[in-house]
């Protein structure tokens, strides 16, 4: 009898055993670093879950991989964790966490391209094989708190659509999921799994015109825009209103308006599509160092840029210079006439000087520009010269 009772016993555990609900098997984790753009340390995790009740991205492993990663541990609450993996609600096979320029309720249109979609493109569509599946990728745009602090759950930068940086993360994100980490997420009560994951953004070689030309026919593409022919050549005179102006704009127009067509372009206010929009209409694109002048990335082929930079300023000019450059003709004037500058306040590297044009130089360069503009035509050269 007791033998009996044993091996019924056996068997009612082997049965409990066979009925018991699987638990989700968690592969330890691999992890790999690398030289980022934003933070300095870009780091890929395998196998990662946000947990919604932990408010955290949770990984399993022997070794704690998130203190190798200087900042992103101290912007993304990353952590080790042991026992049961969390039901998954949702399973992506790549996501990409990364901060957004954004400050004061407002960003910048150069940071934004600079330390945001050119890394990003980079990333995610670069030579890489596309496809329809949202789930393939899912970019989640983070606000620190403060500079390479904790992020920010409460943010309101995401919940207005016509907001510029909204618009443009969401670009670089097209075909893929976009999904802002914020409050709404965890409130939602929803793990989401991610069989690879990166934080941060990785290094970009921003003189590699094979990038920057690829970069501007992906956003090209994504907003639906395409460069179209035009007649006349005409000449935009980018309009500034806080810093760094051109005090005699109207002498500036009439002077470039005896060689061609020349308006103010003014982009406060206008969608990103828009914007890229406008850009077919010009051959030359002018103005002062600043935002507004990362818009000549999406001139036509054969569009040239002109930056215009202050007496003795140290701005990043260069930076500028080096990006446009890869897109196609590219040309500088610089101000080399202290009596026309007015500096502003407590500026000692005249960074927000404003600038009193010398027409008859910039007409020269301007000259220039287009004869540049209409080799490029001629040659279907449009790839960048030394100039």
């Amino acid at each position: 009898m007791e033998v009996l009772l044993a091996r019924l016993t056996l068997l009612l555990f082997q049965l409990c055993t066979l009925l018991r609900p699987a638990t989700t098997s968690w592969p330890e984790t691999r992890f790999t670093k690398a030289y980022g753009h934003y933070p300095n340390d870009y780091c890929h995790f395998t196998d990662v879950v946000l947990d919604a009740d932990e408010r955290a991205f949770l990984y399993r492993s022997e070794t704690d991989h998130h203190n190798d990663c200087q900042f992103a541990k101290i912007i993304w609450p990353i952590r080790n964790v042991s026992g049961a993996k969390p039901n998954c609600d949702e399973t992506f096979e790549k996501g990409h966490v990364f901060t957004i320029f954004y400050f004061a309720g407002g960003s910048n249109y150069f940071h934004l391209h600079y330390d945001l979609l050119l890394p990003l493109y980079l990333a995610v569509h670069h030579k890489k094989e596309q496809t329809d599946d949202p789930r393939s990728h899912v970019l989640m745009p983070t606000v620190e708190s403060r500079r390479l602090q904790v992020l920010d759950w409460n943010t309101k930068a995401f919940e207005n659509d016509k907001k510029y940086w909204v618009q443009l993360s969401r670009a670089i994100a097209y075909p893929y999921t976009y999904l802002p980490l914020q409050e709404s997420l965890l409130n939602a009560k929803r793990n989401i799994c991610f069989k690879e994951i990166c934080f941060g953004t990785q290094s970009v070689q921003f003189s590699s015109d094979d990038v920057i030309n690829g970069f501007v026919e992906h956003i090209q593409k994504v907003v639906n825009v395409k460069v179209q022919p035009f007649e006349v050549d005409r000449i935009g005179l980018i309009t500034r209103s806080n810093r760094r102006r051109i005090l005699n704009e109207d002498d500036v127009i009439a002077a470039l308006g005896t060689i061609a067509v020349t308006e103010k372009v003014e982009f406060s206010g206008m969608s990103f599509q828009d914007q890229v929009a406008l850009m077919q209409r010009y051959t030359v694109l002018v103005g002062i160092n600043g935002a507004g002048l990362t818009n000549g990335l999406y001139l036509p082929p054969y569009g040239v840029v002109v930056q215009l930079v202050p007496y003795k300023a140290q701005l990043n000019f260069r930076e500028f210079g080096v990006m446009l450059k890869c897109r196609g003709p590219y040309l500088e004037w610089h101000n080399t006439h202290e009596n026309m500058t007015r500096v502003a306040p407590h500026d000692k590297y005249n960074n927000n000087a404003d600038t009193i044009v010398h027409t008859e130089e910039l007409k020269k360069v301007m000259l220039e520009a287009l004869e540049l503009s209409k080799t490029a035509r001629e040659t279907k050269n449009f790839v960048h010269q030394e100039l």
